[in-house]
């Protein structure tokens, strides 16, 4: 018996040979998702005041929790125009967005 994968004979080969390419021949290491976020945070710059300082991330749960204010403040704003549900901001910006 003879299993067979998508019309391949899934049969031990012992002389058979690997032609793997070397290793500087590799495709391009593919970054993880979030590693914008990383980035944006690594700059430490606010995105609000745009001070360099040390950084914290505000987050929102969903963007359409941010659509459905009457009024939106600047930072609001940002995070819709760049559709994102994250900020990175510094720590007085941060103490202003949740007051």
């Amino acid at each position: 018996m003879i299993a067979r994968f998508g019309g391949i004979p899934l049969i031990r080969q012992r002389k058979a040979v690997i032609d793997d390419l070397p290793p500087t021949q590799f495709t391009p290491r593919i970054r993880p998702r979030g590693s914008q976020l990383i980035d944006r945070r690594r700059k430490a710059r606010c995105e609000l005041c745009d001070k360099r300082t040390d950084v914290q991330v505000h987050q929102v749960r969903h963007l359409a929790e941010l659509q459905a204010w009457r009024e939106q403040p600047t930072w609001v704003q940002l995070m819709l125009k760049k559709r994102r549900r994250t900020l990175v901001v510094c720590p007085p910006c941060h103490e202003d967005i949740h007051a």
